[in-house]
């Protein structure tokens, strides 16, 4: 029983992976929190840090990285 609750990969706190589909799928019975959405970027997420956020897009500006 503990496999069925563990991830895939047999570690507890391994990231969980989901298609496109299974994620709309999930997002529409609103088990899915939309501040936390996986399809967004992190960089976009609400709770982002605004200065990690600065030096991000300063470094892109400066070697000319569009997004």
């Amino acid at each position: 029983k503990l496999a069925a609750l563990t991830p895939p990969q047999g570690y507890p706190n391994a990231p969980r992976y989901y298609s496109p589909e299974r994620l709309e799928i999930i997002y529409k019975r609103h088990k899915l929190d939309r501040l936390l959405d996986p399809r967004i970027p992190a960089i976009y997420r609400y709770n982002f840090p605004e200065d990690l956020r600065a030096k991000i897009r300063a470094y892109a500006k400066e070697h000319n990285i569009k997004e």
